[in-house]
């Protein structure tokens, strides 16, 4: 195994002993360059990738948060067709927000976006704020969306720190403890600052192009699981990789056991039409379209919605951050007052309008029916 002294300090460039993994600064100019070059040659050809549209850029930012790039490749052109600029998104329907946010996920995110896209059309012309304090200030805008958006469309010399910075500088500075303690944080974030701040300073490249390179590095080599330190351009400096610990890094805390729910969902047919539901403004799916579901029993679908369960048609387990579904879907009859909701054509049952919680529920349904 390789030791500490083939990798020098990716800060200070010297051997061991240094104080840089507990104080942080600028990563070096080598290190710089070497990522800023590997980056320029292996950057993925994205959608949002040299987009000018301080709009467009921060719609892309907010859709890969928490979710996968394949994910969002699906949908992120479609969002943009259907609300091409902020004023047409903050004039739409919630309704129809959440239903082209479907299949991402986390939809608290969409009526925040949204929200902002009002603030934006209120307060600043309908356009995006250039200055990063009034950036900040809008609905759902966290320090993240903050140094993303503003260096990628302003140049704005702002570090981006998502979890794929956190592993890159956990591992480069083979930072033992969890990145969940304060400093370790702390060093992780001047690192993150003060290297984009050099970047900016040297004018090396826009700091957009930066923050991305670090971003991609964690996506392309320095994954989660069996990163490729074979082809890292960092590899030189990376003290993980020297000690043999690149994979263990960073460190997690224990993670609390989500709570898990029995929940009951109702699939009502009628007339070539099937029933669903609005769910609360508040908590979670707030908003969005669905089947009607409770957390109980299959009879607890009769007390709730005057729903009678019948066949069983699937059952399936949803994880979300916090809680766990162990759903099951039930066909079942009208034999009271139905909820308020709407009936849907059994045709656009294969259509992406539902949430991803509940597809395992549509498709069987779809299925049953011989739904083309």
């Amino acid at each position: 195994m390789s030791n500490d002294r083939q990798a020098r300090c990716a800060v200070c460039l010297g051997a061991q002993p240094c104080g840089c993994a507990e104080n942080g600064g600028a990563l070096a100019l080598p290190v710089r360059e070497a990522l800023l070059s590997w980056y320029l040659e292996h950057a993925r050809s994205l959608p949002w990738r040299g987009e000018l549209d301080p709009y467009r850029i921060w719609v892309s930012e907010v859709m890969l948060q928490q979710t996968r790039v394949g994910a969002v490749l699906e949908r992120y052109e479609r969002f943009l067709e259907r609300f091409p600029s902020l004023a047409a998104l903050a004039r739409a329907p919630e309704s129809a927000v959440l239903e082209a946010w479907a299949g991402l996920g986390y939809y608290r995110r969409a009526q925040k976006l949204q929200q902002a896209a009002r603030v934006c059309v209120q307060r600043h012309g309908g356009q995006v704020p250039a200055d990063p304090r009034a950036f900040a200030a809008l609905p759902g805008v966290g320090s993240y969306t903050v140094g993303a958006v503003q260096s990628i469309a302003f140049d704005a010399p702002l570090p981006a720190v998502d979890g794929n910075v956190i592993r890159v500088l956990s591992r480069l500075l083979c930072l033992e403890q969890p990145p969940a303690k304060a400093a370790v944080r702390r060093v992780i974030e001047r690192v993150a600052r003060c290297s984009v701040e050099a970047v900016a300073r040297e004018q090396q490249r826009p700091t957009g192009d930066w923050n991305q390179a670090l971003m991609e590095l964690g996506a392309q080599r320095c994954t989660p699981r069996a990163p490729r330190c074979e082809a890292c351009p960092l590899a030189p400096w990376c003290r993980a990789r020297a000690r043999g610990c690149a994979e263990a890094l960073p460190r997690r805390t224990a993670r609390a056991e989500r709570p898990e729910v029995a929940l009951a969902v109702a699939c009502a047919v009628r007339d070539a039409r099937v029933l669903v539901v609005r769910r609360p403004p508040g908590g979670l799916l707030a908003g969005t379209w669905g089947l009607p579901a409770a957390a109980g029993p299959p009879e607890v679908l009769e007390s709730a919605f005057g729903l009678r369960p019948g066949r069983e048609l699937v059952r399936w387990r949803h994880v979300f951050s916090h809680r766990v579904w162990n759903a099951r879907a039930l066909l079942c009859t009208v034999v009271g007052t139905p909820p308020r909701g709407a009936w849907w054509p059994l045709a656009e049952l294969r259509t992406e309008r539902f949430p991803s919680a509940f597809r395992p529920a549509v498709q069987a349904l779809a299925d049953a029916l011989a739904v083309p």
